[in-house]
């Protein structure tokens, strides 16, 4: 359970602060509770590494959500960079204090250091002197990027620190054009979407790879993903149907195909076209961007279903291959794809190789284009 042990230092309140004041105030947090060299720590501080969060006023709240369950897996020195495009003065406000969990009953307290600054467009400038002296030197670092279509040039400044780089296309409106950038990038750069459906990508893989599934992947015709969708909340849906689209392109070695008559979207595979359908129901803002199904169609009338579903606390998917209405193979697993929180901590805690995210992105964008996203 996530808990703040600590509130507020310098009397609760933002002030101007110097890379050094704000180490200092750090080091206050884990002095020992008695004095003396017998003294003992109250709380047992972990740090497995550096994570920025760059997020917009307007998306902090749902950061600071995502932040309240990555902590307890994740201990870091986390730095909450909070951009208030309206503020006009020159400076950047600091508060530290300390994200603190309690592994198990009775047992010390684990606790990550909090840096949060407020800052705005002319603060900007100062933002790299501020925190890359504050980086812990040897240690992994991780930057995430929630900004929307905000540019923000001062943040690029810190991405040469960084081993990783996390974007969220489904903030911007025009995502096909963000996966683009992340695409010709010579850094390490992802879009949480690749870690939202990695579950997905590995139960599908062994569903293929089981010799009972008599399913002919060279075959497919036609792929329908249904995605959960909201108009509020950007084009998480989309984004997720063409990033497993891109997938099995990457796969499969299908590559764009010119838009059909119909307006349909296709792709071409050694064996001819497979047209692509995207559906996105309405849906609440509980299950908002999660996929419903994925169906694979062969040129033998055979069919793959995904379906995805997650009720009260449960997770679950199940895989079945069909002939003419006739079930040939089934097969449940507990798990979905990862929500917000789960890719996070999956990005900052798991290697993965760029260039299968890039290879998947690139064959995602045609997909995105042709929804005018």
């Amino acid at each position: 359970m996530a808990v703040d042990s600590f509130a507020m230092f310098l009397n609760g309140h933002s002030v101007t602060l110097s890379p050094d004041q704000i180490e200092r105030e750090l080091s206050s947090l884990w002095k020992p509770v008695s004095g003396g060299d017998g003294g003992t720590n109250s709380v047992s501080r972990v740090v497995l590494g550096n994570v920025i969060c760059i997020a917009a006023t307007t998306h902090m709240d749902r950061l600071r959500a995502v932040i309240q369950k990555v902590v307890p897996v994740y201990p870091c020195r986390l730095f909450l960079l909070e951009y208030q495009p309206d503020e006009t003065g020159a400076s950047i406000q600091a508060a530290v204090n300390a994200q603190c969990f309690v592994p198990k009953k009775n047992e010390v307290p684990v606790c990550c250091e909090v840096i949060h600054m407020t800052f705005g467009p002319n603060g900007a400038k100062h933002l790299h002197g501020c925190v890359a002296p504050l980086l812990i030197a040897d240690l992994q670092t991780i930057l995430w990027s929630s900004l929307g279509d905000v540019e923000l040039k001062q943040a690029t400044e810190l991405e040469k620190y960084c081993d990783r780089i996390l974007f969220q296309a489904s903030i911007s409106s025009r995502p096909s054009l963000l996966l683009r950038r992340m695409v010709e990038s010579s850094l390490s750069e992802f879009d949480l979407s690749w870690f939202r459906m990695r579950p997905v990508r590995e139960q599908m893989a062994a569903f293929f790879d089981d010799p009972a599934n008599s399913f002919q992947l060279s075959r497919i015709r036609r792929v329908e993903i249904s995605a959960f969708t909201n108009d509020a909340t950007g084009s998480l849906a989309e984004i997720v149907g063409a990033m497993i689209v891109g997938w099995l392109a990457a796969k499969l070695r299908w590559k764009p195909a010119p838009a059909g008559g119909n307006g349909s979207c296709s792709y071409l595979s050694a064996d001819g076209p497979v047209e692509i359908t995207l559906k996105t129901p309405q849906q609440d803002h509980a299950n908002c961007g999660t996929l419903d199904t994925i169906r694979l169609f062969d040129d033998e009338g055979q069919t793959v279903e995904v379906s995805l579903h997650s009720g009260t606390g449960v997770k679950a998917m199940s895989l079945c291959c069909s002939r003419a209405g006739k079930q040939t193979y089934h097969r449940n697993i507990s798990l979905s794809e990862n929500d917000e929180a789960d890719a996070v901590g999956i990005a900052l805690n798991t290697p993965s190789r760029v260039f299968y995210f890039r290879e998947t992105a690139e064959l995602a964008i045609p997909l995105l284009e042709h929804f005018g996203k």
